[in-house]
């Protein structure tokens, strides 16, 4: 009797092999870890969560780096703001010294007054000192008394500026004699100016 050639479903039906297609090698190799209750490898889950937690960190980590990077980009701007303020100041001093500059070159300078405009001036202060000495308590006291003094002493504040110019420009020392001598130069110009606004007076009520 001849022998009927098997298939290999046959073949493996007959000898209780099984289906070996949906074998896996983690079926074939039984994992040394141990399983849990429901059949998985308690290594395989704890690397598994592992692998999990340490991807997290990895994200967490990436989101912190991008935050600093937008804070460093931040402190950039502000610096970047900071630099333009102050430029903009000093451009704005700049031209507030500019313009004045322009404002001082623009005014007159400051001429300083001669000394015929300061006796002037100083002569409008004896007018006055003059009129209250008239008009005070005192009786005794008038406005031709206090001209008079007043004369003499713009004739001793005179002569001690002759002095005192002679010292300075000369290299020889002013003797008695030189003194004199300038003293009565400065008497006969003051006398022949009162002289001459006498006759002018005159002249003007005639």
């Amino acid at each position: 009797m001849a022998k009927k050639i098997l298939s290999f479903e046959e073949y493996a039906a007959n000898n209780n092999l099984g289906d070996t297609s949906e074998v896996s090698e983690e079926e074939a190799e039984e994992c040394p870890c141990g399983k849990d209750e429901e059949g998985n490898c308690i290594e395989c889950e704890e690397s598994t969560d592992v692998e999990d937690e340490e991807v997290e960190d990895e994200e967490a980590e990436e989101e912190s780096d991008d935050d600093d990077d937008d804070d460093d980009d931040d402190d950039d701007d502000d610096d970047d703001d900071d630099d333009d303020s102050e430029e903009d100041d000093s451009e704005e001093d700049d031209a507030e010294e500019v313009e004045a500059e322009e404002g001082s070159e623009d005014a007159p300078a400051e001429v300083p007054a001669t000394v015929e405009e300061m006796l002037s001036e100083g002569y409008g202060k004896v007018k006055e000192a003059a009129c209250a000495y008239e008009n005070d308590e005192y009786q005794d006291h008038t406005l031709e008394m206090y001209m008079k003094e007043n004369a003499a002493l713009v004739a001793t504040l005179a002569a001690k500026a002759m002095e005192e110019g002679y010292g300075e420009v000369k290299d020889e020392e002013m003797t008695q004699e030189m003194y004199e001598a300038l003293c009565n130069e400065m008497k006969e110009a003051y006398g022949k100016k009162i002289e001459e606004l006498k006759e002018v007076y005159g002249a003007a009520k005639e």
